[in-house]
């Protein structure tokens, strides 16, 4: 497999979660957009000849919630993934890996907000709805697959810089870190979006962290082909 990586400046503001004016944040990783991978996403998983790819990050509850909806952030050059493919997991497998599969499913990809540009590429939250799930307090991890008819989505690294996982076959298996990033950037949330997707834009809650001029590295790969 031959890996090809982009190199690229950023000017771009970091912002906590947008999320409706309603919702509360059950975890937030916020999107950094020094870096991101395309290997969650099936076209992109698929030329590097594994279909079932998960990136998954790690999040503790110091109480019960009920997560409703969720997100997650990628760079992408204006098409987007049609769904997500998601699981929750117990974070007691080997080594602190995910282990016990809590929930599983899959989500139409409601909308997006978009949160910053990076030279051709716009960097979003995609957003989508849950069946409820209630976790009890605990460590667990979240672990999304995007359904993409495209190679070019990059799932953001996060701003709290741990917590990644990857799996290459679907959950068997796992290891530390999602490709070359040590987070993902995700969100969930306790309540659902409504049918039209992402809320209105009065009804963000935004937050600006910093400015940042650093390179930004989107991680492409495809296959060598004899």
């Amino acid at each position: 497999m031959n890996m090809r990586t982009v190199l690229a400046g950023v000017t771009a503001a970091l912002f906590l979660a947008p999320v409706a004016a309603n919702a509360g944040v059950v975890y937030e990783n916020a999107a950094n957009p020094i870096g991101g991978d395309c290997s969650f996403s099936t076209t992109c998983a698929a030329s590097a000849g594994r279909g079932d790819d998960y990136a998954a990050q790690r999040f503790v509850l110091g109480a019960g919630a009920t997560v409703e909806s969720a997100s997650f952030s990628i760079f992408h050059p204006g098409t987007i993934g049609t769904s997500a493919n998601w699981k929750f997991y117990l974070d007691d497998g080997a080594g602190g890996l995910p282990g016990t599969l809590v929930a599983q499913g899959s989500s139409t990809i409601l909308g997006s907000q978009d949160i910053g540009a990076n030279y051709g590429f716009t960097l979003s939250k995609t957003f989508f709805n849950l069946p409820t799930v209630n976790l009890a307090a605990g460590s667990y991890y979240f672990a999304i697959q995007s359904v993409s008819p495209i190679f070019d989505n990059y799932l953001s690294q996060g701003v709290a810089l741990s917590g990644a996982a990857e799996t290459f076959n679907g959950g068997a298996n796992w290891q530390a870190g999602y490709q070359s990033l040590s987070s993902v950037a995700v969100g969930l949330y306790d309540t659902e979006f409504g049918a039209g997707g992402v809320p209105e834009p009065a009804t963000w809650a935004f937050m600006v962290m910093g400015f940042g001029g650093a390179g930004a590295v989107l991680r492409r790969r495809k296959v060598a082909l004899a």
